[in-house]
């Protein structure tokens, strides 16, 4: 095998990137292809090489996946966004929450017999968040695996229609940034008052998915899933949580801890419905800072703290003051996850209870390799967060030993 070489190739499974994964009888690595699906066989390029992977470029599908559909956007394939766009809405859920059991056992070494994905209630016009990119030439997204801007006139993907705006913005390019980013604010979170919040603080990107999974974590805090010791869950919900442990605290929490809060819409949701005598935000970005403690004014929540630093100083220092069996710490990190010393430093002072929410299983596992010697698994579940993509946003809830 050398550059360039145009081969067949049968795929097999997928990676955690989405992309088709194939062995070849003369290589001893794997070859991957982007836009190919499990159980096709087909003509690729190859464009990369290296000790133990090859990379190839789709030229055509020679027998074709029944599960493969037809995208619903005209620059699928082009555009690096939405590289599922083309399997069927059944699979993607079940290639995440594979992703999410895959990380958790060959990365964290826990082995659960399945984990439930919550599915997104449409497939297009899910998101408030698109990024757009200009270079005075050129307005559009960045074509897949490079920096090189595709014009576009709208996204599918959008809440919104966009064609209007960006006629308008191509008026004007050389007047506008290299990053130019459009969004739909809510002025209402689940019954918060979240007017005024600024377009340059951080927001999960899909609001039907966003209020399941905040719903998810409140009836977790509240105990009212918890309380219940998990006696109504569904069948397949019992089979999914096999070897995940049933113990739990139905105690209130005294201390509830939001160590990466953003613009504190959970923290002001929880103080709103005094699920614990004390909510501590902390966060690090002073716009969204602001934001916090405006949503909590606003909300007139009570019982609320938002400290502006850094969750590795200011966390060690809240866990050794608040020393109790009743506090609960919810972690919502950037992608790569939490500061391995941070980690060691929260189980100095263990909290009884861990939220963990993540939007890379691969950093969830590798944090929860460590955290496991001083918790166990009491649930996990996945959230169709970034549908037509290989990504997946996942809660898990750890139980102090």
């Amino acid at each position: 095998m050398k550059l360039n070489d145009i081969i067949n190739l049968t795929i097999t499974d997928l990676s955690s990137s989405g992309e088709g994964v194939a062995k070849v009888n003369f290589a001893p690595f794997v070859v991957f292809v982007p836009l190919a699906l499990v159980g096709e066989i087909v003509e690729a390029k190859i464009t990369l090489i290296k000790k133990s992977f090859a990379r190839a470029e789709l030229i055509r599908v020679i027998k074709q996946s029944a599960d493969r559909v037809s995208p619903t956007c005209a620059y699928f394939g082009l555009c690096g966004g939405c590289n599922l766009m083309h399997l069927t809405y059944e699979k993607q859920l079940l290639f995440k929450q594979q992703k999410v059991l895959r990380a958790l056992s060959k990365i964290a070494g826990i082995d659960v017999a399945g984990v439930d994905c919550y599915p997104n209630n449409k497939t297009k016009g899910t998101r408030n968040k698109i990024t757009l990119h200009n270079d005075g030439a050129d307005l559009g997204l960045y074509k897949r695996g490079t920096n090189t801007i595709i014009e576009i006139s709208n996204c599918v993907m959008y809440e919104k229609d966009i064609t209007a705006t960006l006629k308008k913005l191509r008026k004007n390019l050389h007047k506008q940034g290299a990053k130019i980013i459009l969004r739909q604010l809510p002025e209402n979170i689940l019954g918060l008052n979240t007017k005024g919040i600024s377009d340059k603080s951080f927001m999960q990107v899909n609001s039907y998915i966003r209020d399941k999974l905040y719903t998810d974590v409140l009836d977790v805090i509240s105990k009212s899933e918890a309380g219940k010791a998990e006696s109504n869950n569904s069948k397949a919900d019992k089979n999914n949580n096999a070897g995940i442990s049933d113990k739990i605290n139905t105690d209130k929490p005294n201390i509830i801890i939001d160590a990466y809060c953003g613009v504190g819409i959970l923290t002001s949701l929880i103080a709103k419905q005094k699920l614990a005598d004390k909510v501590i935000g902390i966060e690090i970005v002073n716009e969204a800072h602001k934001d916090a403690n405006q949503i909590a004014k606003a909300n007139k929540a009570k019982n609320i703290e938002f400290i502006l630093g850094d969750a590795l100083k200011e966390l060690p220092t809240l866990l050794q003051k608040y020393q109790t069996a009743n506090t609960t710490l919810i972690l919502d990190p950037p992608r790569t996850g939490v500061d391995s010393l941070l980690l060691s430093k929260i189980t100095q002072n263990p909290p009884a209870k861990i939220i963990y929410i993540s939007c890379n299983p691969a950093t969830l596992a590798r944090d929860l390799k460590l955290l496991k010697h001083h918790y166990t698994l009491n649930k996990i579940k996945a959230y169709d967060m970034f549908t037509n993509t290989s990504e997946v946003e996942t809660m898990a809830v750890l139980i102090k030993r």
